[in-house]
Formats: structure tokens, sequence, C-alpha cells
């Protein structure tokens, strides 16, 4: 009945404000006071999207309730609505309650992860979990944390026993019998009306008209990372983290044991034309060789960019001549620049060349890309960001799409990169963009 849907809507409501009161909750307890006075309009928008998430959480909630919703209006059972009324009802009491208990896990992980859930949670549970619970407790928790959390418990109590009940058969939600006239509509007309709603939750699900569905690039809304976090959700984060745990190998020494190494070292001796007794015990010793000072560049400290293009392949600079330019402003610089025409992609997706460039070492053919890995947090110490930025230069990466683009934000700042400057950023520093496309902006 009508009455069913208006319950349901009800209940959405009643959650996506708790989930909203818990991310401002999050805001006032996590922010820094220059985020208030510096990014007033950011915090706006990451309200706003982080409602948008909160809603596509709960569309999947009611994805399956009302497929079966949906079908016993056409049958017109009586009975069956009896027996969905009592399914219901611990249906959503279970559900409600394991999505906050995901929620209020996320909160917590923040405090020491400084991210939402990712892909190290699972090693939370490898490892000494007591003593890092303990860890987190002692030095980021606090007893008001409790109480913040103790409130949200019993608002979600109170709510669910408001609307919950009205989902049993012998509540208001289904107190209708198949005889009460609002019952009584056609079948084509209840077929159209549930074609309707179901599109609508179909969308609100995957939260976006655009291209992709809601996922974590649309989080980056904001120079500033801890509001890029508020926008997120964790339920949706450990839905990702999930995916990429399944997608792993379960071995981090997966490559060599691949290529019929026994023993890491071995692999460093046959690279690098040496008896396993002379690799020394760290084996990364040997990529840290230093090349001779050159006094020109020390003086002068020049201006060292990199340019990695998505599918720009040599085989058509062949082509080009002052009749026919294919290179434009490009041009100049490869005339006057380094160039070097034989360098190859590290791996056949752009994220797995742009990981093995950022950390100065080779792609794992074998392992999952290194921002989406055990990996994320960790500074590599061959990252020539890292390398450049203790010569005292200032380090810079631009991207002209989205940077949460698979998380490669999150681990550009652990590579040595002291400035980041994604879509957002580029638009706002020229003014205005005329025109853009799925990925991003026109170089």
């Amino acid at each position: 009945s009508i009455q069913v849907l208006k319950n349901i809507v009800g209940l959405s409501l009643f959650l996506l404000i708790i989930m909203s009161v818990a991310r401002i909750g999050t805001l006032f307890y996590y922010a820094d006071a220059p985020v208030f006075s510096d990014y007033s309009r950011d915090i706006w928008k990451a309200l706003v999207l982080g409602l948008r998430f909160d809603l596509s959480v709960l569309c999947y909630l009611h994805v399956l309730p009302l497929l079966f919703l949906f079908g016993l209006v056409w049958i017109r059972k009586e009975k069956w609505f009896e027996k969905f009324g009592l399914w219901s009802r611990p249906y959503y009491l279970g559900m409600v309650y394991l999505i906050g208990f995901i929620l209020a896990s996320d909160f917590v992980y923040y405090a020491y992860f400084k991210d939402h859930i990712n892909i190290l949670v699972f090693a939370f549970f490898e490892d000494s979990t007591l003593a890092i619970i303990k860890v987190i407790w002692q030095n980021y928790l606090s007893y008001s944390l409790l109480v913040f959390l103790g409130i949200g418990v019993w608002l979600l109590w109170k709510g669910l026993h408001w609307f919950l009940p009205l989902t049993c058969c012998h509540g208001g939600l289904f107190k209708h019998t198949l005889n009460d006239k609002r019952w009584v509509f056609p079948r084509l007309s209840t077929g159209f009306l549930n074609l309707v709603i179901f599109v609508c939750v179909g969308l609100g699900a995957r939260g976006s008209f655009g291209l992709f569905p809601l996922g974590p690039d649309y989080a980056v809304i904001s120079s500033n990372s801890f509001l890029n976090y508020l926008a997120f959700n964790g339920v949706h984060a450990l839905y990702r983290a999930t995916q990429l745990k399944i997608k792993q190998r379960k071995n981090w020494d997966a490559n060599f044991r691949y290529y019929g190494y026994s023993d890491v070292r071995e692999a460093f001796a046959d690279y690098f034309d040496l008896s396993s007794a002379q690799v020394p015990v760290d084996p990364l010793l040997l990529l840290e060789k230093k090349t001779k000072k050159n006094v020109w560049a020390e003086e002068k400290k020049p201006h060292v960019v990199v340019v990695m293009m998505e599918s720009f392949g040599s085989y058509w600079l062949q082509f080009h001549s002052p009749e026919f330019n294919l290179l434009g402003e490009l041009n100049k610089h490869f005339q006057n620049d380094f160039l070097f025409k034989n360098s190859l992609p590290s791996a056949g997706s752009t994220i797995g060349s742009i990981g093995a460039l950022l950390i100065g070492g080779p792609h794992r053919p074998e392992g999952p890309f290194l921002t989406e890995s055990e990996f994320l947090q960790v500074p590599f110490r061959t990252s020539p960001a890292r390398i450049f930025r203790q010569a005292g230069y200032d380090t810079h990466f631009v991207y002209g799409g989205n940077p949460g683009w698979r998380d490669l934000n999150k681990f550009v700042q652990y590579q040595g990169f002291q400035f980041l400057d994604g879509e957002i950023e580029i638009e706002r520093k020229i003014g205005g963009l005329r025109e853009r496309h799925d990925w991003g902006i026109y170089d």
C-alpha cells in the first residue's frame, strides 16, 4: 500500500538525519580550526555530497524488501504480507545496526590511520588486535567519544522502535487488509508504480547521473584532505576495501616466486649480475646508487618537469612536420628539452605506470596497484619526489582529473610531494573552464 512506502520513506529520512548528525559530529571532533575559517564553502559541499553517499547506502538497504513487496502487491495474498511483515522487522533492525557499527568503526579508524576504512583494516585482524585497540584508545580516543557514540545508539534505538513496529503485520504498516480500498489498484497501474519506484531507488543507489556511479573519486571536492574524508561514507569504503582484498594475492612475495625464485636476494643477484653472497642483507641498498655531483645543477637549481601522457605513442611522431603539426606548443620542448623516445610504460594500465614512476621502481606484474594495496601509506625511499625535496626543491603533483581516482591523492602525499593540484585546484587557479570531459579537464 501507499502507507508501506510512506513509512519506508519516513525511516529513510530518519536514518539520513542520524547519519548527517554523525557526520557533523565528526567534523567538530576531528577538524582543525583553519578548516572552518578557510574552507567554509567546501564544508557545505562535503556535507551535501556525504548526504548523497548516505542515501546510496539506504537505497541498497531497501532493494531486497522492495523487491519482495512489489511481488506481493502483484500477487495480493494477505498471509504472505503477514510473513513479510514478520521478516522485515529483524531485517531492518539487523541491517541498520550493522551500518551503524561500520560507521562507528570508520570514525574510530580515522583516529589512527587518518583515512576511511581501507585495505589496511585486514591487517588489524591479522596482527595483535588487542594491542592495536589499546594503542588507539590510549592515544586517540576519549570518554567524550563514548558519550557521542552512546547518544547515537540511543537515538537509533528510539527511532527504529518508532518506525519498525510499523513493519510488523500487527502494526500500522500492514494493518490494512486486501479488501481495503487503498489496496485496490489495477495491475497495470501497480506495475507502472513499482517500476517508477524501483528506478528511483536504483538511481539513488547509483548516486549519479554521470558516466560513473558514485564512488571515492567523487569525494575529492576540496584541497583539504579532511573534507574529502568527510564527504565519503564508511560503508562504501569497507565495500571497496573488501573488493581490493579479494583481488590481492595472499603472499607479498608472489612476484619473485612466480618467476622461479625462492629468495628475494637471488633475484637481486641475477639483476645486478652478482653472487648471492655479494647481495647485502638489505638488497635495496643496491638501488641507492648516487650519480656524480653536477655543479651546474646545484647552482642553477633548474626546474624539473616530468610529463606523463596517456596513450601518447612515439609511432605518431614520425608524421610530425611543419605542414602537419601534431605537437603544437609542445614542439619547442621536443627540440630544447630532454626527450627519451625509447621509454615504455611500466604496465598495461595508467595507474600501474604512475605508481612505478612515483616510487622510482618497476611495477609488480603479479601484485596489485600500489595505490590500491597495503602499500598505500608506505613512504618509499626510492621516490624521486622525495629525493628532489631533500635537495631543496618544491615538489608538485599536477593531475588534470580527479586526484581521488584509485586513491592517487592519498598515495602521492606519502611519496614526497608537498603540493597536489587536481581538476578543482586547476579550475580555481585559471578562473574557470569552458569545457571538460568525463575524465577531467582537457590537457
